[in-house]
């Protein structure tokens, strides 16, 4: 299917093929649902587009599926470190990262200790950089589908859902990338999440950079009792704020607004502008499935498992994810592997990620341990250095005495 870069696949009924828009380009319109498909990709995230376009590349029939409309709200650091760099040019579209802000300076403010390390990095907004993936995957030759929600069975059997119209599909293979708030496979007890008890919850909003005190090119995070938050500009007058927190401490100060004042305090501007912001929030965070495989299924990005804390990776991981999961739907489709390999590779992949990220989420959860460690950074470097790649920093640098600027 040959399409011009930006148009997008989209049905409305079942038999009706209607042109729809993704972030204003007109789309194709096109009866999605008419045929069977070698892939259906469940989510249209990062870790699904980019299977969608490495899936397409490789000529299979495959078709992304995503709940939402785009653009749409997504609680996410918005922040493209050097490994979603790598993975933006394996696919052949880092030119999508010419929309951001670079990034120069990572502040860590833990308990009023704050420390500045230098970070190379860019700042997309997730609506603007999901939009432009799915473009792509468009270009590719998948075919999209949004504002359906899509549960699929171990036997391969899709079923689509939009209103009170339902209709069913077959694939050969299916890629669950929804996410953590995804429900595309709940019936399926082999991949139930295992979601740890005292997981938080993240929260998020895009504020008018009139609201909050932060300079271009500067990421900043707060660490405090209960949780953390950081905020990015992101070009054109808007600040992301994304946060993960204890729901009792959330609850206790009045909600997402009330608790991002308190957090970031000083930094605040203009309080009326936080408090009339429109706030997402996340289901509670650190899960991981029970397998990453199920007859015809295979889990990848988020939707395989998340752990907390917004360490600026996340995107990476889950085009990386996405492109692996393509990668070996190709090579099963084609006869040389087996969806159960795909276990193996998944649990290879997230090792390393999502240890160095769960050994941070601990940490953060101790802000005093946290805080006594950037102070024995003042007087050890090298220190100080492991503590930064945490947030993906390459260069550490000064450290200040307290959080004023």
């Amino acid at each position: 299917m040959a399409v011009s870069l930006g148009a997008v696949v989209a049905t409305d009924t079942w038999g009706d093929a209607v042109s729809r828009s993704i972030a204003g380009i007109p789309t194709l319109a096109l009866n999605a649902c008419s045929r069977s498909w070698d892939l259906v990709v469940i989510g249209g995230g990062p870790a699904g587009a980019a299977a969608a376009i490495t899936a397409a590349r490789h000529g299979l029939r495959t078709l992304i599926v995503d709940r939402s409309e785009h653009p749409r709200p997504k609680v996410c650091g918005c922040c493209l470190s050097p490994l979603a760099m790598e993975r933006l040019n394996a696919l052949g579209v880092s030119a999508i990262a010419a929309h951001g802000e670079q990034l120069h300076t990572v502040h860590v403010d833990c308990l009023g200790m704050l420390t500045r390390w230098q970070r190379s990095g860019v700042a997309l907004p997730r609506d603007r950089l999901d939009s432009e993936l799915l473009h792509v995957a468009a270009a590719a030759g998948a075919s999209v589908l949004t504002g359906v929600v899509a549960e699929a069975q171990p036997s391969g059997v899709v079923t689509l859902r939009r209103g009170g119209m339902t209709q069913q599909l077959n694939a050969r293979l299916v890629i669950a990338a929804d996410g953590i708030g995804g429900s595309s496979v709940r019936s399926s007890d082999r991949l139930r999440w295992r979601t740890l008890p005292r997981s938080r919850i993240g929260f998020g909003a895009s504020l008018a950079h009139e609201a909050i005190d932060i300079r271009a090119g500067e990421l900043l995070m707060c660490v405090r009792e209960g949780g953390y938050i950081g905020a990015v500009p992101l070009g054109g007058g808007i600040v992301d704020v994304a946060a993960a927190a204890e729901p009792a401490v959330v609850r206790a100060a009045g909600g997402p607004a009330a608790l991002t004042m308190q957090w970031l305090d000083r930094r605040i501007r203009d309080r009326e502008r936080v408090i009339h912001s429109a706030w997402t929030g996340t289901p509670r965070l650190t899960r991981r499935r029970a397998a990453a495989t199920d007859g015809r299924i295979m889990a990848a990005g988020d939707a395989y498992g998340y752990v907390e804390p917004f360490t600026g990776e996340g995107i990476g991981w889950a085009l990386a994810s996405g492109i692996a999961a393509a990668e070996h739907a190709d090579r099963v489709l084609s006869g040389n592997a087996s969806v159960d390999a795909w276990e193996r590779t998944a649990r290879r992949m997230s090792a390393w990620s999502h240890a160095r990220c769960a050994s941070m989420a601990l940490l953060v959860r101790a802000p005093r341990i946290l805080d006594a460690a950037l102070r024995v950074g003042q007087h050890a470097p090298m220190f100080a250095a492991r503590v930064g790649r945490a947030w993906g920093v390459q260069r550490s640098n000064a450290l200040l005495g307290d959080a004023a600027r």
